[in-house]
């Protein structure tokens, strides 16, 4: 019978094919342990490219890495090369080993954009993260953010316990410590103690998520969009970006998606109200809330800086 595959599809299979031939043999022993379910602490002491000084092996790997795509698809590289950097999902995720993000969701490089920290926090403080969103959304565009936390969470397990990790792992964890405090009520009703745990992962993913929302990096890309849709443009199907939260799960490779609990457009969403700083208008697309004081603020600052300047020049010079 006659049947036909994607090219895409036809690709994955002969990568993997190659894969399987091509394995390092010092990651052979990795896999077997794998296979045979090896206890913990023979997992912690297994051997592999890592036991190398220089970490030689590894750039062998990747010409072999780069010849076996090559091989299975002439064009990839190719279309590195000649195609913009034009990514449609944001995803911003943990930085556990185990949760590596195009491969979870099946997508080839260059269609995520990805950020990751300890228990995918997003804080409003943390200029990295807070860069990552901007370019993302301001200059690529992306239509998706996506704050994704898996189970057995390392992050979310230390939240939990009774102990001082230090500065400045213990600030970090500090935002996670309040998600488990908004929903104490709820935590305190599970006596299982992994239970708990991966209620927990849920809770911060849904909550990391909503602090995406808040964001005025996103609230002034949606309302744009929302008053492009309302103008009767046809180049966006839905209000960008939309947010999500996704949990994994590393120990059977499944993903699943966490209600946030407001309106899908989130734009009058009473949890959120007290968040929004744009609005649309009919002479402009977007303007912050209060741009008709705006332009007196400006002004009122402005004298203020140079009210500052000329005391420091007169302390300066007195001195």
């Amino acid at each position: 019978m006659a049947f036909s595959l994607s090219s895409r599809f036809l690709t994955m299979i002969m990568m993997l094919v190659s894969c399987i031939a091509f394995i390092p043999t010092s990651l052979k022993g990795s896999f077997s342990s794998i296979r045979m379910q090896a206890k913990p602490e023979e997992w912690l002491k297994r051997k592999g490219v890592w036991d190398t000084k220089d970490l030689s092996p590894l750039l062998e790997a990747n010409k072999a890495w780069a010849a076996r795509t090559a091989a299975a698809n002439p064009a990839f590289f190719g279309n590195m090369k000649n195609m913009p950097h034009a990514p449609k999902i944001l995803w911003l995720g943990c930085a556990d080993a185990r949760v590596p993000a195009n491969e979870i969701i099946g997508e080839e490089p260059g269609s995520v954009f990805v950020h990751r920290n300890i228990a995918n926090n997003v804080i409003a403080t943390d200029f990295s993260s807070m860069s990552v969103l901007q370019y993302a959304v301001d200059y690529l565009k992306v239509r998706h953010v996506v704050v994704c936390g898996h189970y057995d969470c390392g992050g979310v397990k230390a939240a939990l316990s009774a102990y001082d990790h230090k500065a400045p792992l213990e600030n970090w964890l500090k935002n996670i410590r309040d998600v488990a405090r908004i929903h104490e009520k709820e935590l305190s009703g599970i006596s299982d103690i992994t239970a708990k745990q991966n209620r927990l992962v849920e809770l911060n993913a849904k909550e990391q998520a909503l602090n995406m929302l808040k964001t005025a990096t996103v609230q002034k890309r949606r309302e744009e969009t929302r008053f492009a849709i309302e103008q009767g443009s046809t180049e966006f199907a839905f209000v960008e970006p939309q947010v999500h939260a996704f949990v994994y799960e590393p120990r059977t490779g499944l993903a699943k998606k966490i209600p946030l609990g407001v309106a899908d457009d989130a734009s009058d969403a009473a949890e959120l109200k007290a968040y929004k700083m744009y609005e649309k208008t009919t002479a402009l697309a977007v303007v912050p809330k209060d741009a008709t004081t705006a332009p007196a603020a400006a002004a009122d600052r402005k004298k203020e800086l140079e009210l500052d300047f000329k005391l420091f020049t007169l302390r300066l010079f007195s001195q």
